[in-house]
C-alpha cells in the first residue's frame, strides 16, 4: 500500500510542479516560452501529418492543443528530475 501512495504522489507531486514550472516560464521568460508554443505546434503538425486517416486527424486536431502539450512536456520533465532525485537519493542511502 505504500508503494501505491508513494506513486501517486509522484504523479500528484510533478503535475503540480509541472504547472508551476509552466507559470514560472510563462512569466519570466516570454520569448522561451513562445520559442515552446511554436515548438509545440510543430509537434501537433507532424502528428496530423503523419498519414492518419481524416477521423483520427481530426480527433488529433481537437485533443491536442499547443499548450497542453507543452504543460505535458513540464510535467515530463519534472517526472524525470524526480525519479533521477530519488534514485540518487536512495543510492546515496544505500537502498538501491
Amino acid at each position: 500500500m505504500l508503494r501505491v501512495l508513494l506513486a501517486t504522489g509522484n504523479v500528484v507531486v510533478s503535475l503540480v510542479l509541472g504547472a508551476i514550472a509552466f507559470g514560472f516560464v510563462f512569466l519570466k521568460f516570454p520569448q522561451t516560452f513562445g520559442n515552446l508554443l511554436d515548438l509545440a505546434a510543430g509537434v501537433k503538425a507532424w502528428l496530423t501529418n503523419r498519414g492518419l486517416s481524416d477521423e483520427y486527424k481530426n480527433w488529433v486536431r481537437v485533443l491536442l492543443e499547443e499548450r497542453q502539450l507543452l504543460f505535458m512536456g513540464f510535467t515530463i520533465a519534472v517526472r524525470l528530475a524526480l525519479a533521477t532525485l530519488v534514485a540518487m537519493g536512495g543510492y546515496v542511502l544505500g537502498r538501491r
